[in-house]
C-alpha cells in the first residue's frame, strides 16, 4: 500500500510540473491575436495630439510664422509633444493599466481640449485651483451642450475602444524591453531635431514660452502636480502673526462705531465703466453720489482663487505665493484682533479659506423668490444682510461683500430682467455662436446691474451715518476677455494675460463724519485718484480705513495715505515711511 501511495504521488507531481511547464511556455510566447503596445501608444498619442490639441496648432501656427524655416519649428515642436504623450502612456506596465491610463489621458485632454478651444484659455495652476474650489452653481455654467458632445466624440468614444481592444500579452521583459526603447527614441528624436536647429529654435523657444502652457494634456497634468504640491505646503504652514504691536488708533471725536464696507467686484473690466471713459452709461446709478474713482488698478491675479487671498494679504504681487499667504495673519484675522468685528456676505464662490467660519455667510443658495432663481441669486440681496448686519451694531464693524457680478460664461443669468438695458443679449451655451454684439450686451448689463447694486449700498450706508461714520470701497477681482485676440473668460497666465483680465474698477465713498474723523482730503483725493494702484493697495487702505496703527502697514501702498491732513499720520510715522505724497510708487 505504502508503494502505491508513492507513486501516485509522484504521478500527481509529475501532471503538475507539466502543467506548469505548459503554461509558462504559454505566457511566455505572446498571443498573435491583438494590437501591439507599441502600436496602441503611438495610436492614441496621434490621436490626441491630432485632435485634442486645436489651440496649441493654432498658436504654433501664429508664432513659426515668424520664423526663418516655420516648417522645421513646428517638425520640433510636434516631437516635442509627441515624444511626451509616448513616454507618459509608455510608463503604464501591464494591459490593464496601460487601458485605464490611456482612457484617462483620453477623457482628460478631451476636456481640456474643449475648454482651450472655447475660450483660448491655458489650463495651468491657477486655473486648477479655481476649478477645484468653485462650486456647483458656477461650474454648470461651463457645462454646455457642446461641451459634452465633444467629451463623448472625442474622450469617451475613443477611450470604450482603448478599453475594449485586445492587446497583445507579451513577458514583463519584452514589454519592459519595447516600452523602453520607444521611451529613448522619444527623447533622442526631438533632442536631435533641436540640436540640428539650435540657433533658430533656441531663438523661437525664449520668445514664445507661452507655447508649452497649451501642450494638452502634459502642462495641465503637471499644472495639477504643482497645484497638489502648493495645497500639501499650505496645510502644514503655520501662522504667523502679522505685528505683535498692531493697536487702533484713538480719536477723542470719534464717537459713533465705524462701519467700513468692502465690495469685491466680480469679472469687471475697468474699461467698461463710463468713469474710465466706456462710450455705455454703465455708471449712471453712482455718478450721482460724492463717489471717488479710481481708473488705473491693476489686478494681484487673472483669477478670484489667486486674487482674493492676494488682496488680503500684506504680501505685494510680485512676492505673493498661496503658500507664504498661509504662513501669514491676514487681513480679517488682525482686525479681529484689534477687537473689529469681521463679516463675510457672500454670493460667490466662497472666501477662499481667507475668513473664519463663524464670520461667513452664504446668500449664493437663498430661498428668495424675488431675488432668486434656478441660476441662483441677484446681487441686490447682498442689502438686505447689510441692512440687517449694521444698523443694530454698537461695535467697529468690517464687512466684505463678495458679489456675484459679471461672472461668465452665462452673463445674462446675472442680471434681472428689469436690468437689461442692453439688448439683443447672448444666451446661447458657447461664446463663439455669439455676435460681438450680443456677447457685449450681456456682459455691459451685468456692470451697469452692479452699478445698481452699489448705488444701492451707498444709500443704505447713508441711512446709518446718523449713527455710524461709514465707508465703502469697491474694487474687481480681476477683469474678462470678450473674445479680442480669441481669448474670453479670464485665468490665463499673469505674465502673457491681456490688460482686459488686468484692468479693474476701484471707487470710494465715504460719509462725511467719516472724511472728518479719519482727516482725510477730499479735494485731494479726486485730484490723485488717476495714480497708478494696484490690488496691493487693498490691505493698506483697509488698515487706514480700520485705523489700524502696526509696522506691516504701508503708507505709500494706502490709496489715501497722501490725502490724509498730517495729525492723522501717526501709523505711517510709526513705520518709518516717508510721508511725502509719493503717489507713482503705490503700485509695486
Amino acid at each position: 500500500m505504502p508503494t502505491v501511495i508513492a507513486a501516485t504521488s509522484i504521478g500527481e507531481i509529475a501532471i503538475v510540473r507539466e502543467s506548469k511547464d505548459v503554461m509558462d511556455r504559454s505566457e511566455s510566447r505572446p498571443e498573435k491575436k491583438g494590437i501591439g503596445m507599441i502600436p496602441a501608444i503611438l495610436a492614441i498619442s496621434l490621436f490626441i495630439l491630432c485632435f485634442d490639441n486645436n489651440q496649441f496648432w493654432w498658436i504654433v501656427g501664429n508664432t513659426v510664422s515668424a520664423t526663418e524655416n516655420p516648417r522645421l519649428v513646428s517638425l520640433v515642436m510636434f516631437l516635442i509633444l509627441f515624444g511626451g504623450l509616448n513616454i507618459t502612456l509608455a510608463l503604464s506596465f501591464g494591459r490593464r493599466y496601460f487601458k485605464v491610463t490611456a482612457a484617462g489621458l483620453l477623457l482628460i485632454s478631451a476636456v481640456v481640449g474643449f475648454y482651450m478651444t472655447e475660450f483660448g484659455v491655458a489650463i495651468d495652476t491657477s486655473i486648477i485651483r479655481s476649478v477645484i474650489e468653485t462650486d456647483a452653481r458656477e461650474a454648470s455654467t461651463l457645462l454646455s451642450g457642446a461641451f459634452f458632445w465633444n467629451v463623448f466624440l472625442y474622450g469617451v468614444l475613443p477611450a470604450i475602444v482603448v478599453l475594449l481592444a485586445p492587446l497583445k500579452q507579451q513577458t514583463w521583459k519584452a514589454d519592459l524591453a519595447s516600452k523602453a526603447t520607444l521611451i529613448v527614441l522619444s527623447i533622442v528624436a526631438p533632442a536631435v531635431a533641436i540640436y540640428a536647429n539650435y540657433l533658430e529654435f533656441s531663438f523661437y523657444a525664449q520668445a514664445n514660452r507661452h507655447v508649452r502652457l497649451f501642450m494638452n494634456p502634459l502642462y495641465p497634468v503637471y499644472a495639477t502636480g504643482q497645484y497638489l504640491g502648493e495645497i500639501f505646503q499650505t496645510s502644514t504652514a503655520t501662522q504667523m502673526t502679522l505685528a505683535s504691536g498692531a493697536s487702533r488708533v484713538a480719536h477723542a471725536e470719534a464717537a459713533k462705531p465705524l462701519a467700513v464696507v468692502l465690495v469685491l467686484g466680480e469679472t469687471a473690466r475697468a474699461d467698461h465703466w463710463t468713469f474710465n471713459g466706456y462710450e455705455r452709461d454703465t455708471n449712471r446709478f453712482t455718478s450721482g453720489y460724492d463717489v471717488v474713482n479710481f481708473p488705473n488698478v491693476t489686478s494681484c491675479g487673472t483669477s478670484t482663487a489667486d486674487s482674493l487671498p492676494c488682496i488680503f494679504s500684506p504680501l505685494a504681487r510680485t512676492d505673493f505665493s498661496h503658500v507664504a499667504a498661509a504662513s501669514q495673519e491676514n487681513l480679517l484675522a488682525l482686525a479681529e484682533r484689534m477687537s473689529i468685528d469681521v463679516l463675510w456676505v457672500d454670493n460667490s464662490t466662497g472666501c477662499k479659506a481667507i475668513c473664519a467660519d463663524e464670520d461667513f455667510v452664504s446668500i449664493a443658495g437663498a430661498d428668495d423668490p424675488e431675488l432668486c432663481d434656478a441660476h441662483g441669486c441677484y446681487d441686490e440681496l447682498l442689502l438686505r444682510e447689510i441692512e440687517r448686519a449694521l444698523p443694530d451694531s454698537t461695535h467697529d464693524t468690517f464687512v466684505v461683500l463678495h458679489q456675484r457680478g459679471s461672472h461668465g460664461p452665462t452673463y445674462y443669468q446675472n442680471t434681472p430682467a428689469s436690468a437689461k438695458q442692453f439688448l439683443p443679449e447672448c444666451t446661447l451655451d458657447t461664446f463663439r455662436d455669439c455676435d460681438d454684439e450680443s456677447l457685449k450686451n450681456a456682459y455691459d448689463n451685468t456692470i451697469l446691474y452692479g452699478d445698481l447694486v452699489l448705488a444701492g449700498l451707498i444709500d443704505t450706508l447713508t441711512t446709518l451715518q446718523a449713527t455710524h461714520d461709514v465707508a465703502l470701497l469697491y474694487v474687481s477681482d480681476h477683469g474678462e476677455s470678450l473674445g479680442e485676440n480669441g481669448l474670453y473668460l479670464h485665468g490665463f497666465p499673469y505674465i502673457l494675460a491681456p490688460e482686459s483680465q488686468k484692468r479693474v474698477p476701484m471707487l470710494f465713498w465715504a460719509s462725511q463724519g467719516f472724511y472728518e474723523r479719519s482727516h482725510i482730503d477730499r479735494a485731494c483725493l479726486e485730484a490723485e485718484s488717476s495714480q497708478p494702484y494696484s490690488h496691493d493697495s487693498i490691505f493698506h487702505t483697509s488698515l487706514g480705513l480700520l485705523e489700524v496703527s502696526t509696522d506691516s502697514y504701508r503708507h505709500d501702498l494706502d490709496a489715501l495715505g497722501g490725502c490724509r491732513f498730517p495729525q492723522f499720520l501717526s501709523m505711517a510715522m510709526e513705520s518709518g515711511e516717508d510721508l511725502s505724497p509719493t503717489n507713482g510708487e503705490r503700485m509695486n
